[in-house]
């Protein structure tokens, strides 16, 4: 449930983290993380901006977190806070702002992490400013569970990755 704690830590630990709950739980089990890599994939895209309200270094983290798993990082955006708090009280219009701020035109998708922040809400808006696919740690974590629960409904306003995939 929190995006920077497998980003921080890895790769290689988000995937001993999803083994461990699927050991306990004997079921399918995803993270934050998973998820947009997951949701990355199976939109076929390599080349993403990333833009978090995190601190510089849990930002360069992520990146690193990105690359290691194979994607290209073009473009990106922090917003620094340190809190919780802070973190849920990000407003939609700053997230919007972030987004466009760390987008690189090169980039085939932007994606938006940290699942404390209420990002969802402007995937559709970014989507139709940008003309490219929004994946966020929010929207590709319902995606992902609900894939894995067999569920495969479009889910309106979850932008391109609820809506075709």
């Amino acid at each position: 449930g929190c995006t920077a704690s497998s980003i921080v830590q890895g790769v290689d630990y988000d995937r001993h983290l999803r083994h461990e709950i699927e050991t306990i739980s004997g079921g399918p089990a995803t993270t934050a993380a998973h998820a947009i890599l997951t949701a990355l994939k199976t939109l076929g895209l390599k080349r993403i901006s990333a833009v978090s309200p995190y601190t510089p270094e849990i930002d360069a983290a992520e990146h690193r977190f990105f690359e290691a798993a194979g994607l290209e990082v073009r473009g990106s955006a922090c917003l620094n806070i340190k809190d919780n708090f802070g973190l849920a009280s990000t407003t939609p219009e700053t997230l919007y702002k972030l987004g466009i701020d760390g987008f690189d035109p090169k980039a085939e998708a932007l994606v938006i992490t940290c699942l404390n922040t209420r990002s969802h809400t402007v995937i559709e808006a970014l989507e139709e400013k940008l003309g490219r696919p929004v994946v966020t740690s929010t929207q590709a974590t319902l995606w992902h569970a609900l894939r894995l629960a067999g569920i495969k409904d479009a889910v309106p306003g979850g932008g391109t990755l609820m809506r075709k995939h």
